[in-house]
């Protein structure tokens, strides 16, 4: 079964593409690619001994065996929760949003909730206040003030990226943000390839997830989300689940930094999706650049991108 698996891992990672075949046919080829068939290596309970260890160091084994497998789920779920534990975030605080990223001379973008009280009714010592004043309440501020402290966010942009060799993408994202810490996220991608017979290959990927904002402070959000992707072609839609692990964060105004990691398929492929960007806030646009790295089965879709992101 190792030899197997082992094969299977090598021919996954070293196979090269034809190349007369084109990035878009590949991803295509590989979504639907029928899984490689396991062995059945059931033991044989005739040809089993009996352990040379007694009951006490059975138990004790067992015993190791739970606490490093503890030591090992914690390791495992660092990325969720060391990031609250280092930023002091007290989970599942609500958190309320400026109308865009630098709007308030106190607070890059994000402030507890608790916070937003201050100001109403004075200091209080079981607050810290990180030398910062209070930001207004949201009844202080015009609905339509950038410094009105509210309960929702959202997010829409606009982009295209190349990878210089004929490969072409136009995308969209929208995020919606809750004071609750849950949101919706969603993409969509349209890809163009121009094939050397000078002939042009299309196809549009897209996806939907329902978030969570497990980590926030003044300077930073960060997120992570489940949901569905798919592979529409004019002939076949493939589809999958999504798993997002995201951030942005907000250094120094006018500076936003966007990453995002996501994992997944599509029917048969195993996809993952690495992004990042570095933009400038501009009032309620940011102006951004960054790069998109897109693997499909054994395909890659991957280029810098340019785009325009609206904050509202």
């Amino acid at each position: 079964m190792l030899r197997s698996m082992a094969a299977s891992l090598l021919v996954f990672v070293f196979t090269l593409p034809s190349q007369a075949q084109g990035i878009l046919d590949r991803a295509r080829q590989d979504a639907g690619r029928p899984s490689p068939a396991t062995p059945n290596n059931k033991s044989d309970p005739g040809n089993s001994s009996q352990s040379a260890s007694g009951p006490d160091s059975d138990d004790i084994l067992e015993d190791f065996k739970g606490f490093f497998g503890m030591i090992g789920f914690g390791a495992l779920a660092s990325p969720f929760w060391l990031p609250p534990f280092l930023l002091h975030d007290p989970f599942p605080a609500p958190g309320k949003f400026s109308g865009y990223p630098y709007a308030l001379p106190t607070s890059a973008y994000i402030q507890n909730s608790d916070f937003l009280e201050v100001s109403r009714a004075g200091p209080r010592p079981d607050l810290p206040t990180a030398g910062h004043a209070a930001t207004p309440v949201v009844s202080d501020r015009d609905f339509f003030d950038p410094q009105r402290m509210k309960s929702w966010a959202t997010r829409a942009s606009f982009e295209a990226g190349t990878d210089f060799s004929g490969l072409t993408r136009i995308g969209g994202r929208f995020a919606l943000d809750t004071e609750w810490r849950v949101g919706v996220t969603s993409s969509l991608d349209y890809y163009r390839e121009r094939l050397p017979c000078g002939c042009v290959d299309r196809t549009v990927l897209g996806d939907i997830n329902l978030t969570l904002r497990f980590a926030q402070a003044e300077w930073l959000q960060m997120y992570t989300g489940l949901g569905a992707r798919g592979m529409f072609d004019g002939d076949r839609t493939r589809g999958g689940v999504n798993f997002q692990y995201g951030a942005d964060f907000f250094p120094a105004d006018p500076v936003v930094v966007s990453t995002l990691f996501e994992m997944g398929n599509l029917d048969r492929a195993f996809v993952t999706r690495v992004r990042g960007s570095v933009g400038i806030q501009l009032r309620h646009a940011e102006l951004f650049a960054g790069y998109d790295w897109l693997r499909i089965g054994a395909a890659d879709l991957h280029g810098p991108m340019v785009g325009l992101r609206l904050w509202f």
